[in-house]
């Protein structure tokens, strides 16, 4: 019995399955171009049927032929000591060149389940299956479908123990320190078993600091009347409101995480703080809406629900398109009524130059964010 649990005669099981799986799959190639060599009268209709039951067969026996052709390697790493295994992993997220194995899962790992490849809709389009070449997903070796799911566990726990602590540039890549999120994914970073190892997003990237991205206008986007303006009264905007609720719900359940960093970037000091969230509201239409209302309500019990956690929390408003960005750290609870007033300008760091329209857009904002939020 090997190190990995994987006796010898396994391996050779392994092997066979190699062979047999790329017989099969020279089989399906050849059947498929016998049937696209001779003339048929099927109609459009079922040629694009019968297109459908050969591009499923040809998918699942390319993967299954990659999986085979994997597995005799990983069974061998495997067998290594862990301290070994461990070296290879962090190997494989090592960046190279444009690449950097670790931002595509951080960035893509929603397109985890994409497909490797596009079936054709029509019969105007190539017989066989195209490689899905614009699909922008996680490093195919986190993907047990190639892998197996220990090793794929393994490698992703690597990459869990060691994300967010060292913050040194690698040459010219500077190092992920916080992890950015849409509020409609919320619900999944907390809960999904993403890559189907018993592994969330949160518990992965536990090490690294949160930017929750509130979107204004998505919550109204799409939510049409029959005259075409959007109405916060609207079913979809209280669905929208709903689904944001739950996401809140579930990031309040996520465990006290601290931010254990060894070495800082100037120099090796190992040192733990807590986790630093960002609430970050973006905004760039429908100004005159109730949306920013409805995410500023939803803010502030993530806010207190946070903080009561034991994270660093503050508040951000972006808005490109009316000149205004804006940070709220923790003394802007105790601001006076002179200080609100003066902080509207004083805070503004954005460098676009206003109009005057956008101005009386800005002061709207600022008297939501203070009345909504901080309840002054």
């Amino acid at each position: 019995m090997s190190q990995s649990g994987i006796p010898s005669f396994a391996r050779d099981m392994e092997n066979d399955a190699h062979k047999r799986t790329k017989k099969f799959l020279l089989q399906i190639v050849e059947q498929r171009r016998s049937d696209l060599s001779t003339p048929g009268s099927d109609s459009h209709t079922v040629q694009h049927a019968n297109h459908k039951l050969f591009a499923k067969a040809l998918e699942s026996t390319i993967l299954d032929y990659t999986r085979n052709i994997h597995m005799p390697i990983i069974s061998r790493i495997l067998d290594l000591p862990r301290e070994l295994r461990n070296d290879i992993y962090m190997h494989l997220w090592d960046p190279t060149g444009r690449r950097d194995p670790r931002r595509e899962l951080l960035y893509w790992w929603e397109s985890f389940r994409e497909p490797w490849f596009l079936t054709r809709n029509s019969s105007f389009e190539s017989p066989w299956l195209t490689p899905n070449e614009e699909s922008l997903r996680p490093p195919h070796f986190v993907d047990h479908t190639f892998v197996g799911k220990m090793f794929a566990a393994e490698v992703l726990g690597q990459l869990k123990a060691k994300v967010g602590t060292d913050l040194r540039p690698n040459f010219d890549t500077l190092p992920v320190a916080e992890f950015s999120l849409a509020d409609e994914s919320v619900y999944d970073f907390v809960k999904k078993d993403v890559f189907e190892v018993g592994i969330t997003m949160q518990e992965l990237v536990g090490n690294l600091d949160l930017c929750i991205n509130l979107q204004c206008d998505a919550l109204v986007d799409g939510n049409d009347s029959d005259d075409g303006h959007a109405t916060p009264q609207h079913s979809a905007f209280a669905y929208n409101i709903m689904q944001l609720d739950h996401g809140i719900d579930a990031l309040l359940q996520m465990p006290y995480s601290a931010r254990n960093i060894v070495h800082d970037g100037s120099r090796k000091r190992v040192h733990s703080r807590p986790r630093a969230v960002a609430l970050t509201i973006r905004q760039e239409d429908k100004f005159d809406e109730d949306g920013l209302v409805s995410i500023l309500r939803l803010a502030v019990r993530a806010y207190h629900g946070l903080k009561a956690n034991g994270s660093t929390v503050r508040l951000q408003y972006r808005s490109e398109e009316i000149g205004f960005n804006v940070s709220f750290a923790e003394d802007a609870w105790t601001w006076t009524h002179n200080e609100w007033e003066a902080n509207m300008r004083e805070k503004n760091v954005s460098k676009v130059e206003p109009q005057d329209e956008h101005r009386q857009q800005q002061s709207k904002v600022w008297r939501d964010i203070k009345t909504h939020f901080f309840k002054v």
